[in-house]
Protein backbone atom coordinates (compact mmCIF):
# COMPACT_ATOMS: atom_id res chain seq x y z
CA UNK A 1 0.00 0.00 0.00
CA UNK A 2 1.54 3.45 -1.19
CA UNK A 3 2.42 5.54 2.14
CA UNK A 4 0.84 8.66 2.61
CA UNK A 5 1.61 11.93 1.16
CA UNK A 6 4.24 13.51 3.43
CA UNK A 7 3.53 16.18 5.51
CA UNK A 8 6.15 19.42 5.21
CA UNK A 9 7.04 20.87 8.89
CA UNK A 10 8.63 24.51 7.83
CA UNK A 11 10.56 26.20 10.99
CA UNK A 12 9.14 29.69 10.70
CA UNK A 13 9.19 30.81 14.60
CA UNK A 14 8.68 27.43 15.86
CA UNK A 15 5.46 26.95 14.15
CA UNK A 16 4.28 24.27 11.95
CA UNK A 17 3.15 24.88 8.17
CA UNK A 18 2.01 22.13 6.73
CA UNK A 19 1.18 21.99 2.72
CA UNK A 20 2.26 20.15 -0.34
CA UNK A 21 5.91 18.35 -0.48
CA UNK A 22 8.96 20.15 -0.64
CA UNK A 23 11.45 19.52 -3.49
CA UNK A 24 14.06 16.76 -2.78
CA UNK A 25 17.54 16.00 -4.01
CA UNK A 26 19.57 12.87 -2.77
CA UNK A 27 19.29 11.00 0.16
CA UNK A 28 22.87 11.32 1.33
CA UNK A 29 21.78 9.31 4.27
CA UNK A 30 21.42 5.95 1.90
CA UNK A 31 24.53 4.02 2.14
CA UNK A 32 24.25 3.74 -1.86
CA UNK A 33 24.25 7.63 -1.73
CA UNK A 34 26.74 8.06 0.79
CA UNK A 35 28.86 5.29 1.87
CA UNK A 36 30.93 7.41 4.57
CA UNK A 37 27.38 7.65 6.71
CA UNK A 38 26.78 6.29 9.92
CA UNK A 39 23.55 6.12 11.33
CA UNK A 40 23.69 6.53 15.55
CA UNK A 41 21.09 6.59 18.64
CA UNK A 42 19.60 3.67 21.07
CA UNK A 43 17.22 1.70 20.13
CA UNK A 44 14.98 0.76 23.03
CA UNK A 45 13.77 -2.52 21.29
CA UNK A 46 15.76 -5.04 19.64
CA UNK A 47 19.65 -5.78 18.43
CA UNK A 48 21.66 -3.11 17.43
CA UNK A 49 21.16 -3.73 13.97
CA UNK A 50 17.63 -2.32 14.01
CA UNK A 51 19.42 1.11 14.21
CA UNK A 52 20.57 0.21 10.65
CA UNK A 53 16.78 0.71 9.82
CA UNK A 54 16.95 4.37 10.14
CA UNK A 55 18.55 4.47 6.44
CA UNK A 56 17.94 1.38 4.65
CA UNK A 57 16.05 3.12 2.07
CA UNK A 58 12.42 1.27 3.03
CA UNK A 59 9.41 1.95 4.93
CA UNK A 60 8.71 -1.08 6.22
CA UNK A 61 5.88 -0.23 8.70
CA UNK A 62 6.49 -2.73 10.87
CA UNK A 63 7.94 -3.80 14.58
CA UNK A 64 11.17 -5.55 12.64
CA UNK A 65 11.97 -2.70 10.65
CA UNK A 66 12.47 -0.09 12.84
CA UNK A 67 14.35 1.34 15.52
CA UNK A 68 12.51 2.84 19.02
CA UNK A 69 12.93 5.73 21.14
CA UNK A 70 10.97 6.39 24.23
CA UNK A 71 11.44 10.01 24.63
CA UNK A 72 8.36 10.81 27.88
CA UNK A 73 6.82 8.41 29.48
CA UNK A 74 4.20 7.48 32.42
CA UNK A 75 3.87 4.03 31.48
CA UNK A 76 4.83 1.37 34.66
CA UNK A 77 8.05 -0.64 33.49
CA UNK A 78 8.71 1.60 30.41
CA UNK A 79 10.94 4.69 31.64
CA UNK A 80 11.44 7.91 29.54
CA UNK A 81 14.91 9.03 28.62
CA UNK A 82 15.63 8.60 25.19
CA UNK A 83 17.61 11.63 24.08
CA UNK A 84 17.51 11.17 19.90
CA UNK A 85 19.30 9.51 16.77
CA UNK A 86 20.66 10.61 13.24
CA UNK A 87 23.65 10.50 11.78
CA UNK A 88 27.44 11.15 11.34
CA UNK A 89 27.32 12.13 7.68
CA UNK A 90 31.19 11.25 7.01
CA UNK A 91 32.02 14.98 5.53
CA UNK A 92 30.46 18.25 5.67
CA UNK A 93 27.31 18.74 3.15
CA UNK A 94 24.80 20.91 2.14
CA UNK A 95 21.44 20.07 3.17
CA UNK A 96 17.91 21.42 3.01
CA UNK A 97 15.62 19.27 4.76
CA UNK A 98 14.62 16.18 6.62
CA UNK A 99 12.11 13.41 5.86
CA UNK A 100 11.03 11.04 9.01
CA UNK A 101 9.05 8.07 8.70
CA UNK A 102 7.19 6.51 12.21
CA UNK A 103 5.45 3.54 12.89
CA UNK A 104 2.61 3.61 15.56
CA UNK A 105 1.87 -0.23 14.95
CA UNK A 106 2.20 -3.99 16.43
CA UNK A 107 1.88 -2.71 20.45
CA UNK A 108 -0.53 -4.47 23.02
CA UNK A 109 -0.55 -1.21 24.60
CA UNK A 110 -2.37 1.01 21.69
CA UNK A 111 -0.96 3.05 19.08
CA UNK A 112 2.67 4.41 19.73
CA UNK A 113 2.79 7.87 20.45
CA UNK A 114 4.43 10.11 17.75
CA UNK A 115 6.90 12.76 17.78
CA UNK A 116 5.83 16.25 18.68
CA UNK A 117 8.32 18.70 19.59
CA UNK A 118 12.12 18.02 18.37
CA UNK A 119 15.27 19.62 18.17
CA UNK A 120 17.42 19.06 15.48
CA UNK A 121 21.04 19.73 16.24
CA UNK A 122 23.98 20.64 13.31
CA UNK A 123 27.16 21.92 13.39
CA UNK A 124 25.40 25.00 12.02
CA UNK A 125 22.95 25.04 15.01
CA UNK A 126 20.28 23.78 16.61
CA UNK A 127 16.91 24.22 15.15
CA UNK A 128 13.27 23.59 16.85
CA UNK A 129 10.38 21.72 15.00
CA UNK A 130 6.41 21.04 16.23
CA UNK A 131 5.37 18.32 14.08
CA UNK A 132 1.75 17.18 12.90
CA UNK A 133 -0.07 13.89 14.05
CA UNK A 134 1.12 12.03 11.11
CA UNK A 135 3.57 9.16 10.78
CA UNK A 136 5.77 10.72 7.50
CA UNK A 137 6.51 14.41 7.92
CA UNK A 138 9.23 16.45 6.35
CA UNK A 139 11.50 19.48 8.39
CA UNK A 140 12.72 21.77 6.38
CA UNK A 141 15.16 23.87 7.41
CA UNK A 142 15.13 28.16 6.95
CA UNK A 143 17.99 28.34 4.83
CA UNK A 144 20.32 25.46 3.63
CA UNK A 145 22.41 23.52 6.48
CA UNK A 146 26.19 22.68 5.89
CA UNK A 147 26.78 20.37 8.66
CA UNK A 148 28.85 16.67 8.80
CA UNK A 149 26.46 15.82 11.68
CA UNK A 150 23.07 15.71 12.50
CA UNK A 151 21.08 14.54 15.48
CA UNK A 152 16.86 14.90 15.86
CA UNK A 153 16.34 15.06 20.35
CA UNK A 154 12.53 13.97 20.70
CA UNK A 155 11.29 16.51 23.23
CA UNK A 156 7.67 16.03 23.78
CA UNK A 157 4.94 13.33 22.45
CA UNK A 158 1.82 13.45 21.04
CA UNK A 159 -1.01 11.05 22.59
CA UNK A 160 -0.87 7.53 22.25
CA UNK A 161 -1.19 4.26 24.39
CA UNK A 162 2.40 3.08 23.73
CA UNK A 163 5.36 5.92 24.88
CA UNK A 164 7.59 3.22 22.91
CA UNK A 165 7.76 4.64 19.34
CA UNK A 166 9.09 2.83 16.06
CA UNK A 167 11.48 5.48 13.74
CA UNK A 168 11.22 3.89 10.37
CA UNK A 169 13.49 6.03 8.60
CA UNK A 170 15.20 9.22 8.38
CA UNK A 171 16.39 10.22 5.04
CA UNK A 172 18.47 13.56 4.41
CA UNK A 173 18.16 15.36 1.87
CA UNK A 174 21.42 17.49 -0.08
CA UNK A 175 20.82 19.49 -3.26
CA UNK A 176 25.12 19.19 -3.64
CA UNK A 177 24.61 17.28 -6.33
CA UNK A 178 28.35 15.96 -5.49
CA UNK A 179 29.88 14.61 -1.64
CA UNK A 180 32.33 16.52 -0.32
CA UNK A 181 35.83 15.34 0.61
CA UNK A 182 35.86 13.51 4.20
CA UNK A 183 37.88 14.73 7.24
CA UNK A 184 39.66 12.07 8.56
CA UNK A 185 38.93 10.41 11.75
CA UNK A 186 42.77 10.05 12.81
CA UNK A 187 41.40 7.91 15.84
CA UNK A 188 39.49 5.15 13.71
CA UNK A 189 40.98 1.89 14.34
CA UNK A 190 43.48 2.73 16.93
CA UNK A 191 44.15 1.68 20.09
CA UNK A 192 43.28 3.17 23.54
CA UNK A 193 43.60 2.51 27.01
CA UNK A 194 40.51 2.93 29.53
CA UNK A 195 42.65 4.41 32.56
CA UNK A 196 40.98 4.93 36.31
CA UNK A 197 38.31 3.06 38.21
CA UNK A 198 34.54 2.85 37.29
CA UNK A 199 34.79 0.71 33.97
CA UNK A 200 31.84 -1.94 33.53
CA UNK A 201 30.52 -4.37 30.59
CA UNK A 202 33.27 -3.60 28.47
CA UNK A 203 32.05 -4.89 25.49
CA UNK A 204 32.38 -2.67 22.56
CA UNK A 205 35.52 -0.75 20.21
CA UNK A 206 35.43 2.92 20.93
CA UNK A 207 37.29 2.90 17.27
CA UNK A 208 35.90 0.82 15.02
CA UNK A 209 33.62 3.21 13.03
CA UNK A 210 30.14 1.59 14.65
CA UNK A 211 28.07 4.54 16.34
CA UNK A 212 24.72 2.21 16.75
CA UNK A 213 23.59 1.05 20.25
CA UNK A 214 20.94 -0.58 21.96
CA UNK A 215 19.28 -0.66 25.53
CA UNK A 216 19.75 -4.46 25.19
CA UNK A 217 22.18 -5.57 23.06
CA UNK A 218 25.46 -3.86 24.90
CA UNK A 219 27.94 -4.75 22.04
CA UNK A 220 28.86 -1.86 20.51
CA UNK A 221 29.43 0.18 23.65
CA UNK A 222 31.05 0.18 27.25
CA UNK A 223 30.33 1.55 30.74
CA UNK A 224 31.61 4.12 33.51
CA UNK A 225 29.00 4.61 36.75
CA UNK A 226 31.28 7.87 37.64
CA UNK A 227 33.15 9.18 34.62
CA UNK A 228 33.80 12.16 36.78
CA UNK A 229 35.94 10.42 39.03
CA UNK A 230 39.94 10.98 39.55
CA UNK A 231 41.96 8.93 37.47
CA UNK A 232 39.08 8.29 34.84
CA UNK A 233 40.08 8.70 31.20
CA UNK A 234 40.35 7.01 27.53
CA UNK A 235 43.44 7.21 26.20
CA UNK A 236 44.24 6.91 22.72
CA UNK A 237 47.54 6.60 20.70
CA UNK A 238 46.89 7.60 16.91
CA UNK A 239 50.30 6.10 15.40
CA UNK A 240 51.76 9.93 14.93
CA UNK A 241 51.35 13.36 15.50
CA UNK A 242 47.91 14.88 13.61
CA UNK A 243 47.05 18.18 14.19
CA UNK A 244 43.21 17.84 15.36
CA UNK A 245 40.30 20.09 15.67
CA UNK A 246 37.26 18.23 16.33
CA UNK A 247 35.74 15.96 18.67
CA UNK A 248 33.10 12.94 17.96
CA UNK A 249 31.48 11.47 20.40
CA UNK A 250 29.01 8.73 20.35
CA UNK A 251 27.39 7.70 23.64
CA UNK A 252 24.67 5.00 24.77
CA UNK A 253 21.69 7.02 26.03
CA UNK A 254 19.07 4.51 27.29
CA UNK A 255 19.48 2.13 30.11
CA UNK A 256 17.17 -0.13 32.71
CA UNK A 257 16.23 2.99 34.56
CA UNK A 258 15.65 5.40 31.42
CA UNK A 259 18.10 7.92 29.62
CA UNK A 260 21.49 7.48 30.55
CA UNK A 261 23.80 10.41 32.18
CA UNK A 262 25.90 12.12 28.66
CA UNK A 263 28.88 14.07 29.19
CA UNK A 264 28.11 17.54 29.70
CA UNK A 265 32.13 18.79 29.89
CA UNK A 266 35.37 17.12 28.66
CA UNK A 267 39.08 17.80 28.48
CA UNK A 268 41.74 16.68 26.01
CA UNK A 269 45.00 16.84 26.41
CA UNK A 270 47.59 16.52 23.65
CA UNK A 271 51.17 14.77 23.81
CA UNK A 272 54.00 13.04 22.28
CA UNK A 273 54.47 11.73 25.22
CA UNK A 274 52.39 8.28 26.19
CA UNK A 275 52.92 9.10 29.84
CA UNK A 276 51.56 12.69 29.31
CA UNK A 277 54.36 13.74 31.72
CA UNK A 278 54.42 16.93 28.68
CA UNK A 279 51.57 17.96 27.42
CA UNK A 280 51.52 19.68 24.07
CA UNK A 281 47.78 21.65 24.70
CA UNK A 282 44.15 21.32 26.43
CA UNK A 283 41.34 21.63 24.88
CA UNK A 284 37.44 22.41 26.99
CA UNK A 285 35.00 21.01 25.33
CA UNK A 286 31.06 21.31 26.46
CA UNK A 287 28.75 19.02 24.96
CA UNK A 288 24.84 19.07 24.39
CA UNK A 289 22.39 16.70 25.94
CA UNK A 290 22.51 14.52 22.83
CA UNK A 291 23.66 11.12 22.21
CA UNK A 292 26.41 12.16 18.88
CA UNK A 293 27.87 15.10 18.37
CA UNK A 294 30.71 16.76 17.05
CA UNK A 295 32.61 19.61 18.90
CA UNK A 296 35.06 21.42 17.20
CA UNK A 297 38.01 23.68 18.92
CA UNK A 298 41.07 25.50 17.84
CA UNK A 299 43.60 22.57 16.68
CA UNK A 300 45.90 20.59 18.85
CA UNK A 301 49.17 18.82 17.65
CA UNK A 302 50.42 15.43 19.13
CA UNK A 303 50.03 11.74 19.03
CA UNK A 304 48.63 10.53 22.42
CA UNK A 305 44.92 11.88 23.19
CA UNK A 306 43.86 11.63 26.65
CA UNK A 307 39.83 12.50 26.82
CA UNK A 308 38.67 13.38 30.64
CA UNK A 309 35.19 14.32 32.20
CA UNK A 310 34.51 16.73 34.39
CA UNK A 311 30.35 17.14 34.48
CA UNK A 312 27.65 15.44 33.08
CA UNK A 313 23.66 16.34 32.15
CA UNK A 314 21.89 14.49 34.95
CA UNK A 315 19.63 11.69 33.15
CA UNK A 316 17.91 8.99 34.76
CA UNK A 317 20.47 5.90 34.48
CA UNK A 318 23.74 6.97 36.56
CA UNK A 319 25.73 4.26 34.11
CA UNK A 320 26.99 6.01 31.57
CA UNK A 321 27.72 4.29 27.95
CA UNK A 322 30.21 5.01 25.26
CA UNK A 323 30.05 4.26 21.98
CA UNK A 324 32.77 5.94 19.63
CA UNK A 325 35.64 8.27 20.29
CA UNK A 326 36.03 10.31 17.06
CA UNK A 327 39.03 12.61 16.32
CA UNK A 328 38.78 14.18 13.20
CA UNK A 329 42.55 16.04 11.76
CA UNK A 330 42.61 19.16 9.78
CA UNK A 331 44.42 17.97 6.88
CA UNK A 332 42.35 15.92 4.46
CA UNK A 333 44.17 12.52 3.48
CA UNK A 334 47.06 12.56 0.46
CA UNK A 335 44.28 10.68 -2.16
CA UNK A 336 41.73 13.64 -1.09
CA UNK A 337 44.54 16.21 -1.50
CA UNK A 338 45.52 14.90 -4.70
CA UNK A 339 41.81 15.10 -6.40
CA UNK A 340 41.14 18.63 -5.29
CA UNK A 341 44.81 19.92 -7.01
CA UNK A 342 42.48 18.09 -9.97
CA UNK A 343 39.52 19.96 -9.48
CA UNK A 344 41.20 22.85 -9.14
CA UNK A 345 42.30 23.83 -12.82
CA UNK A 346 38.48 22.46 -13.79
CA UNK A 347 36.97 25.43 -11.57
CA UNK A 348 38.87 28.09 -12.56
CA UNK A 349 38.22 27.34 -16.12
CA UNK A 350 34.33 27.23 -15.76
CA UNK A 351 35.13 30.62 -13.97
CA UNK A 352 37.32 31.76 -16.67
Amino acid sequence: MPRPRLAVVVLVCAVVVTSAPVSRGANIALPSVNPNVRPVGTTTFGNVGAVGFLNDGVNGGSTGSSMFQVPNSTVQGIPPGSRGFGYHLGQAETIRSLDLSQFTGESPLGPRARLADVVVHTAAGTFPFSLPDEDDVTLAFPADVVTSWVMIEPVTQHAGGDPQVGIDELAVNSFAGTLSVARPNVARGRPYTLQGPGWNNVNGNLTDNVLASSNIDLSTSLFNAGPTASGVSIDLDLGQSYLVSALGLAENDYGGAGGRTLISDATLEFADDPTFGTVNATRALTLANVPYQQVEFDPALGRYVRLTFQNVHPNQDGNLGFTEVQLFSVVPEPGAVALLGLAAPLVLRRRG
